[in-house]
């Protein structure tokens, strides 16, 4: 299993220059894609904002995949899900960052107001940037090999705390374009304690 993790992740990382054009592509869907994150997010950390309060980190992240392998085990198929476990990892293991013109939400380079783990120095945060209520952070969009599915992570935050986590599938249409077609969304409470399960599993099944 590790010479076949092994394996896809240096097929990903040798073809990162020539993916990259169909990687912006899904990116820009991911991106369009934030202002729904946004509005589908009813927590109290979120009451009473809307997706023009929010700005998008710059800088993207990585998680725990175990929460990731889980969800899409139970709808894909084996080497799908390997394909895109690959990429994810090497995505969070190179921090691309996100850059685009395809929402009217701010993309803004935010790590100089991190406080850690999904905190912010608000205060100075809100000082640079008034308008700024809160913040969606999410991963560059993982790919399998035939350009033809990706899936990104989204983290929603604010100054009452971190609000949801979200995987979201995008797949090129016939058309050329691409879509978010489904999702999972859960608190990061609940997403820490499924991906807490599915570890134990994977350490009994060996």
């Amino acid at each position: 299993m590790r010479n076949g993790t092994m394996l896809l992740l240096a097929t990903f990382a040798a073809t990162s220059i020539a993916a990259q054009p169909l990687q912006d592509t899904a990116l820009k869907a991911a991106v369009r894609f934030v202002p729904t994150v946004v509005r589908g997010t009813k927590t109290s950390q979120t009451a009473g904002l809307i997706p023009s309060d929010f700005a998008i980190a710059e800088e993207t992240i990585a998680c725990d995949d175990a929460f990731l392998t889980e969800w899409l085990e139970d709808r894909y198929s084996h080497p799908l899900v390997q394909e895109l476990l690959a990429s994810y990892r090497m995505n969070g293991a190179e921090r691309p960052g996100i850059h685009s013109e395809e929402t009217y939400i701010p993309i803004l380079a935010l790590d100089q107001f991190s406080k850690g783990d999904n905190e912010y120095d608000w205060e100075k945060l809100r000082s640079a940037f008034p308008a700024v209520r809160g913040i969606v952070r999410m991963s560059f969009p993982a790919m399998d090999s035939q350009r033809v599915y990706a899936v990104a992570h989204y983290e929603v935050i604010t100054p009452k705390g971190r609000a949801f986590a979200n995987f979201h599938m995008i797949e090129k249409q016939g058309d050329g374009s691409w879509r978010v077609t489904t999702g999972v969304t859960g608190s990061l409470q609940n997403a820490v304690t499924r991906s807490s399960a599915a570890a134990a599993r994977a350490r009994s099944a060996d």
